[in-house]
């Protein structure tokens, strides 16, 4: 009995030591699968193991559109928010035995707005359905995405939540392509976890973050250094590269260099990365990468309705000082930096000063009330607590009637024929007189050197006409006026009143009315 527990104990031993000797090779000849000795950017590592979160992802991965490599704007516009609408649809046996539709949804519904919470979008369930078919419900992974074609919609994202999914092989979810409306989930577990998120990331316009760096997927391979990374990997420039080769255990192997012979770093936590951990990361350049395809895919557009928010409030004239604020959740920081440039003429000669306040309210004091043209420059910065970077802008002016930075002008219009001129601001006004036939329009118009015009800021400036019966101000309209059919034609003058922010200028002006 001794000598036989001896004999199992050096056969278990034995046995373990063989083990750890084939693991070892094993991972030896994987990594060297992956150490690449090219120097040609477009060299892909080999991925050994592309398992996220316990299965794959099936999304295509196409060649992006031209849009995604024009330059666009950085940050994203706070005042615009998109809520998304999703129809959910159930497949069960044919039986009806599966999942409750009410609880998957709900979930689904509370998953999406967990984890894309803060960037501005959200959404909302459109509705859901059962579809009852063995068939479908027992689809291979090489025919999943026929159900696609089941009662589909054009103003919404569908999701499709298999019961059972016992023949998805190793699949854990599938994007109909990229972008896209459609996507399905293995099951009800994958629905709330970060399976759900990767697959409507890739609906929103996401590749994985090791699209082109991994052998078993297209594209050109991104050098760590991100020197390419707007044209390779998953085209976001602040995502590591990564060749997406992580072990069993979710963690990255550290074995393997880009062209460069550099290592890779890649983010485990990204959610379009296929590492398994409990993924919940977004990039900056991600969600504006996000409301770009929102705003250059009509599909996802009609999936979706945009609606206002975080908009600065406050006037858009200043005298002495006014308050400003915006709207904000609680745990959002607020930086406002204001720009003040003052004219002096109206060829361009400026001075420009800053201003920096926190807080979600402020009060802007003007610093020169006396200075005759000014324009407010406002760039309000909304940093949520993920740390998603938002920018909102608002321009505020302030303008005194000056010969110097202003300019006057007038048209007349009628069947007859047109007329137009410039006022002189400098007194006396100029001694050409205003042309109108009788039953014509006439229109008077300030612009000023900060930018500010009497016809697209009309709650700012207005004009009124005295010491003439001939005019009558056109209904709705603060520059507009008619002259009367039988208004005498003859030389007059007439006053005209300028007003700026309820400040007037009077200003006495020839005319002349003709037949």
């Amino acid at each position: 009995m001794k000598y036989t527990i001896l004999f199992l104990r050096s056969l278990s031993l034995l046995t373990y030591l063989m083990l750890m000797l084939a693991l070892s090779s094993c991972r030896e000849n994987m990594d060297s699968e992956i150490i690449n000795t090219a120097t040609s950017p477009k060299t892909r590592a080999t991925s050994s193991n592309e398992i996220g979160a316990g299965g794959i992802c099936g999304t295509p991965a196409p060649e992006p559109p031209s849009w995604f490599f024009t330059r666009s704007t950085s940050g994203l516009n706070y005042s615009t928010a998109y809520v998304f609408k999703i129809y959910t649809h159930i497949i069960r046996s044919s039986s009806g035995v599966g999942l409750d539709k009410s609880e998957i949804s709900s979930t689904i519904l509370e998953t999406l707005n967990s984890y894309y919470g803060e960037t501005n979008l959200s959404f909302t369930l459109m509705g859901s359905e059962y579809i009852d078919s063995d068939e479908f419900n027992l689809l291979s992974e090489a025919n999943a995405k026929l159900v696609f074609s089941l009662n589909s919609h054009s103003n919404a994202i569908d999701i499709y939540i298999f019961s059972s999914g016992e023949n998805l092989g190793n699949l854990a979810g599938l994007a109909q392509t990229i972008p896209a409306t459609a996507c399905l989930i293995r099951n009800g577990t994958y629905a709330n976890r970060s399976t759900l998120i990767h697959e409507v990331g890739h609906c929103l316009g996401l590749y994985h973050t090791h699209h082109g760096t991994s052998a078993n997927e297209g594209g050109i391979a991104e050098l760590v250094d991100g020197s390419n990374s707007a044209i390779a990997g998953d085209y976001i420039t602040d995502t590591p590269a990564d060749p997406g080769r992580w072990s069993w255990m979710e963690n990255y192997s550290g074995v393997g260099v880009d062209a460069n012979g550099d290592t890779y770093q890649p983010d485990p936590w990204n959610i379009m990365s296929y590492s398994g951990y409990a993924r919940n990361k977004l990039t900056q350049k991600q969600v504006e990468r996000i409301f770009s395809t929102i705003t250059n895919n009509s599909s996802l557009r009609n999936a979706a309705w945009s609606v206002g928010t975080g908009r600065i409030s406050g006037s858009s004239y200043i005298d002495n000082s006014s308050v400003y604020s915006i709207e904000v959740p609680d745990g959002y920081s607020v930086d406002w930096k204001i720009r003040c440039d003052t004219y002096t003429n109206r060829t361009g000669t400026l001075t420009s000063s800053y201003m920096y306040f926190t807080g979600k309210e402020i009060t802007l004091t003007n610093k020169n009330p006396q200075a005759v043209s000014q324009c407010y420059t406002f760039d309000v910065t909304v940093t949520t607590p993920k740390g998603y970077v938002f920018h909102t802008s608002k321009t505020v002016r302030h303008v005194l009637f000056s010969a110097n930075t202003g300019l006057l002008e007038w048209r007349s219009e009628s069947g007859k024929g047109n007329y137009s001129g410039q006022i002189k601001l400098s007194l006396p006004p100029s001694s050409s007189p205003i042309k109108v036939y009788q039953g014509g329009n006439l229109y008077f118009y300030y612009e000023d050197a900060s930018g500010g015009y009497s016809v697209t800021e009309p709650s700012i400036y207005n004009f009124e006409i005295t010491g003439s019966t001939a005019f009558t101000k056109m209904p709705g309209g603060n520059h507009a006026f008619s002259c009367l059919q039988n208004a005498t034609a003859n030389n007059s003058e007439l006053l005209l009143h300028v007003f700026i922010n309820g400040r007037r200028t009077i200003m006495s002006i020839p005319y002349q009315i003709l037949r």
